[in-house]
């Protein structure tokens, strides 16, 4: 088995990137698309890219024919051609040109032309705007000629910010830049935060429009954003970060996820506490639930229930659940409807609401066993009414590729996870218990369409059921730096696992990278907490159970570091290190990180892992 599939799961390269400089500019460039725009070190923008998207907002698929570039002292020319296709029966033709100029310029256009009629949701640019600083920060929006201060929202906007965008100015760490936004219909501005996306994303075309609409076959439509730095007073003093040393939380409780629809589970049990899913629209639903009788036993089970959009058979429904389910069950209940999506603005279905099939689960059980959110993401449970006043806990679950699927893109999710932590309190208002649903790289379901695709070529791919890179090394090192982000955040539990199907953690005993990480966290549920030390571009969640410290360390990067025990604050540290050598090895040996060695540092390679434990300094 290739390197690639240890790391990504997949035989799949990772997308290659061109650096180019020209002055204090500098990007990225890959197949048409710029990345890390910079100015001075500072990010400007994080992508400008040229998107279609079909009728289920799913992403085609770019090819590049022809790829050319002119590099010299005073600007880069970068010119790309080739095509957009759709299952590669649909075809649009592409052209981009991207200049960067040393007197502060960038521009980027792209023309496409129809080889046939398409509907599209969406056929334009987006501009992906960084989190740090731009979060909370000063804007000014012209729109038709008028100009209007705003700031990019703190906490996470279920709404769009800003409406009918021609240009934008803002100031980035003293860098006073202009964007401006050629097209034939004005942009507007989401916060991506909902769909734990690192940015704010500006995109052609405002949703108030209809859609899908059609490109008309032959007819070439031309787009073009051009950024121009105005002026620059960058602060370069090094700023002294001020250090805690204390923190009162314990370790949130993994839960494992079961849906009693999909059939039974064979592979290994990671933990007894389950999150089990229960559709009750389905007329098998009660026989199957009889399986919940095997879970007398189990420390702390928590039910997903999907219930009709009818008030009475959920009452009936509802009330049949509360004799078979075992006591002290935690129960999320939920109206199918609402397992789709709805713009805050638009129309709500008119049938039973989640608020609504609260009061009825309020009849048969305890508010403190009842959460209010949603079976999906955070974006829905953002749009929609939350009655935390008739529940004891929030709720709701995770993806993170709805919009992009390059390993970059997939990590930096881990950067909006504190906002959407603080978001959903605020909404709430309430501050209760916070419950995280199953939270994976793929998607469990598709609340913005009618498909979501089952990914059979096995590569990095939006809007899908599976993602190769949940049986990779990088898999194992998303779910460290998840946990990481928690802290501080006093979540009580999580889940990253199924006990079958495309999320599982191991089958027939071949054991996924993530298999080890999810069991270590089994152990460390509940326990007391410890700060960690921070370093840069690594992960690190520690914890006290029997005397000692323990910890979990992920490499987020492709890049090689070594770690001294020093620089982990550990004394007398004993390791496990899960690596690209060691993955073949660990896929067959249950307890691989438990096996630790004494060792005075670490030598992590791209996406490594490891356990250690050891004595605090």
């Amino acid at each position: 088995m290739n390197e690639n599939f240890h790391l990504y799961g997949t035989s799949e390269k990772p997308k290659k990137k061109e650096l180019h400089k020209v002055g204090d500019f500098q990007f990225y460039y890959s197949d048409g698309e710029i990345e890390e725009i910079k100015y001075k070190s500072i990010e400007l923008l994080r992508k400008i890219s040229f998107l279609i998207r079909d009728k289920n907002w799913g992403t085609w698929s770019l090819h590049v024919d022809r790829y050319s570039g002119i590099e010299g002292k005073e600007s880069v020319e970068l010119h790309t051609y080739g095509y957009f296709s759709l299952d590669q029966k649909e075809k649009c033709l592409f052209e981009t040109h991207i200049h960067i100029r040393k007197n502060r310029t960038l521009s980027i256009s792209t023309t496409i032309t129809p080889c046939n009629d398409i509907y599209t949701n969406r056929a334009g640019f987006i501009l992906l705007h960084p989190l740090d600083g731009v979060c909370g920060q000063e804007v000014q929006i012209t729109s038709n000629n008028k100009i209007h201060t705003s700031q990019f929202p703190y906490y996470i906007a279920p709404i769009q910010p800003f409406f009918n965008i021609n240009k934008i100015r803002q100031n980035i760490k003293g860098i006073d830049l202009e964007i401006e936004l050629h097209a034939d219909r004005p942009f507007e501005c989401e916060d991506q935060r909902n769909w734990t996306d690192a940015s704010y994303k500006t995109y052609y075309r405002p949703l108030d429009d209809p859609f899908p609409y059609i490109l008309i076959r032959d007819q070439s439509i031309t787009q073009e954003i051009i950024i121009n730095i105005l002026s620059d007073c960058v602060d370069e003093a090094e700023r002294i970060e001020v250090k805690e040393s204390v923190v009162e939380e314990n370790m949130p409780i993994l839960y494992e996820h079961y849906d009693i629809n999909r059939g039974n589970a064979e592979n290994i049990v990671l933990t007894d506490r389950k999150i089990i899913k229960i559709d009750t629209t389905k007329t098998e639903w009660y026989a199957k639930s009889q399986i919940l009788h095997t879970f007398q036993d189990t420390n702390e089970l928590v039910i997903e229930v999907i219930l009709p959009d009818d008030e009475e058979r959920s009452d009936s429904i509802l009330n049949k659940l509360s004799n078979i389910l075992p006591s002290n069950t935690y129960v999320i209940p939920l109206p199918k409807s609402y397992l789709k999506s709805y713009q805050p603005t638009g129309d709500f279905p008119l049938l039973l609401t989640p608020s609504q099939a609260l009061v009825i689960a309020n009849r048969y059980f305890e508010k403190e066993f009842l959460g209010c959110g949603v079976l999906t993401y955070f974006t829905e449970f953002n749009r929609c009414g939350i009655a935390s006043h008739l529940a004891g806990f929030i709720y709701h679950c995770n993806s993170a590729t709805v919009h992009d699927a390059d390993d970059a893109s997939v990590m930096q999710t881990l950067e909006s996870l504190p906002f959407i932590y603080e978001s959903a309190q605020v909404k709430t208002g309430a501050y209760l218990p916070y419950r995280l649903g199953l939270s994976t790289i793929a998607l469990q379901s598709n609340p913005y369409g009618d498909f979501i695709g089952e990914n059979e070529l096995n590569t990095r791919e939006t809007m899908c059921s599976k993602d190769p890179r949940h049986r990779g090394l990088f898999g194992a090192s998303w779910i460290v730096g998840f946990v990481a982000t928690t802290l501080k955040h006093n979540l009580h539990s999580f889940c990253f696992s199924s006990m079958e199907g495309s999320f599982s953690s191991n089958e027939n005993r071949h054991f996924y990278p993530i298999f080890h990480i999810l069991k270590i966290l089994a152990k460390a549920s509940g326990r007391p907490r410890v700060l960690p030390p921070k370093i840069k571009n690594i992960a690190l969640v520690y914890w006290e159970a029997d005397g000692l410290m323990h910890g979990l360390v992920a490499n987020l990067t492709t890049k090689n570091m070594n770690i001294h025990e020093e620089d982990l604050l550990v004394l007398d540290m004993q390791v496990a290190v899960l690596d690209k050598t060691r993955v073949e090895d660990a896929s067959a040996e249950e307890n691989f990180l438990t096996h630790v060695t004494k060792q005075a540092s670490i030598h992590l390679t791209e996406y490594a892992v490891c356990y250690f434990q050891g004595a605090l300094r």
